[in-house]
Formats: structure tokens, sequence, C-alpha cells
């Protein structure tokens, strides 16, 4: 019932035992109890079925891998096939001179991790290239991502966000530039009523230099709650 391939060479060296998600990682024959192979023979099967790694010099490669069995600990290697399949190895030696040999295929959580990767790194310069002020807050308060300009328009450093405080601590940084310090509730409002009311609101605040500022709490489909903040002071 695993989703990860699993075989056991016994002291011989002979494969004892190997699950269906290891016969289909590495393209085994549905008969290998009737003829088991040497872990050498395996290795020969995999490579002529294009489940291995391409190596320059093949045969010392194999004699590498034959040390997992007398290893003093377990061996972690990641294989890419031709076919870009990547797989997560582990060589357990065992204590009778056996060796685990555990297979886990990881392209599907490889290639939605880089997906996932380049959403965020897509999202990020969208943020950078708008020209209001933005800050994605979690539920729990904490900032999880924000484009340059949210640093800037309010005199807080890149380096304080990067620690990825909660609105709390956002908000004592900026409290000292309000005109009326008190004004640091409504904007924490607005990230609450984002987040975890579920509900937009915005407001207005006038910073200590005479800018005056507008900003609105958004709430987003992932849980997360959108600060946008906009420099009115011109048009006002």
């Amino acid at each position: 019932q695993l989703s990860i391939g699993v075989a056991q060479f016994d002291s011989d060296r002979t494969l004892s035992f190997c699950n269906q998600p290891f016969q289909r990682v590495f393209a085994l024959p549905g008969a290998y109890h009737l003829d088991p192979p040497s872990f050498d023979r395996f290795l020969d099967t995999a490579r002529d079925a294009g489940r291995l790694p391409e190596t320059r010099d093949f045969p010392a490669w194999r004699r590498e891998l034959g040390e997992w069995f007398v290893a003093g600990a377990a061996h972690e290697d990641a294989w890419t096939l031709s076919d870009g399949t990547h797989l997560r190895i582990v060589a357990q030696p065992m204590p009778d001179g056996g060796l685990v040999l555990i297979a886990e295929d990881r392209t599907e959580s490889l290639a939605l991790s880089a997906t996932r990767d380049t959403l965020l790194r897509t999202r990020a310069a969208t943020f950078d290239s708008l020209f209001e002020s933005l800050a994605v807050f979690a539920p729990d308060g904490r900032l999880q991502l924000w484009n340059r300009r949210f640093g800037t328009i309010w005199g807080v450093p890149e380096t304080f966000l990067d620690e990825h405080p909660r609105i709390d601590a956002v908000l004592e940084r900026v409290a000292p530039r309000l005109a009326r310090p008190g004004q640091r509730t409504a904007i924490g409002e607005a990230v609450r009523a984002a987040t975890l009311d579920r509900q937009q609101k915005g407001g207005q605040v006038l910073m200590s230099d005479g800018r005056t500022l507008e900003f609105a709490g958004v709430p987003l489909p992932d849980g997360n709650g959108l600060l946008t903040v906009l420099d009115v002071t011109d048009s006002k």
C-alpha cells in the first residue's frame, strides 16, 4: 500500500523482496521472484530500461553502489533519470549484511515546488512594479509578502521586514511617524478585518511629515489579507 518503492537484498546481495512501486520505478519484471537478480544484475536491468542516472563509467559507479552493503550508516542520494524523473534514494545496510533500498519518486513534488517558486517570484515582481505600497499578512498577523514601496512609504528598513514581523510590531515602528499615534489602531483594524473578518476596511492617516496616506485592508482568497497604502498628499 506504500507509494514509496522498497526492496530488500539479503546477505548474498540477492533481491529477496520488493514492492510494486519499486518494480514500477525500476521497470523490473513481475516474475522477478522466480529468478531473483543479484544487486549488480538489478542495476544492469534498470540501466537497460533507462531507469538509472547516466554515468560515464558505469562499472565503477556500480562498484561504488555495492559499498552500500558494508557502509556503517544509511546513504542518501538524488538520482535524475533521462526522462526527467527525480528519485530520492535511501540505502540502509542491515546487521546481517543485507541492504534495504528505498526509492521515492519526487518528480511531481519538485515540479509543484518549482511552479510555486515561479508563482511567488512572479507575484513579488508584480508587487514591486505597482505604484501602491502593498503587504500581505497571514491570519495570525505575520507579514508574508511586501513590495519595496511598503517599507519606503512607512520609513521601515528592509532588514526589519525580512524578519516577517507581526502587524503589531510593524505598527510599533510606524507609530512615531504618525501625526496622531492613535491612528495606528485604524491600520491594525483594517488588517484584522481583512484576515479574520474577511471584510474590506480602510481609512486615512496623517504622517508627521505632512503626508496623507490612504490605506485599505482587502481579504484574499487564500485566507491572507492585503494591506494597500497610497500617498494621496498631492491629490488632496
